[in-house]
């Protein structure tokens, strides 16, 4: 994997989980919700990228 598709997918993780907490700090527990099933579907994807080799490479 590329060290820069890594870096966006720690950004997009970090990012769901600012939205879900400002989500559940207005209250919007609907948009809460939506935003952590998409948050806990990005989350197991970080570790199995790392076991993926890069382009190239054995």
């Amino acid at each position: 994997m590329a060290p820069r598709q890594q870096d966006q997918l720690i950004e997009i993780i970090q990012c769901f989980r600012e939205r879900v907490r400002e989500a559940r700090g207005n209250g919007w527990l609907g948009k809460a919700e939506g935003r952590q099933v998409s948050l806990d579907a990005a989350n197991p994807k970080l570790p199995s990228l790392k076991r993926v080799p890069a382009v190239g490479r054995p």
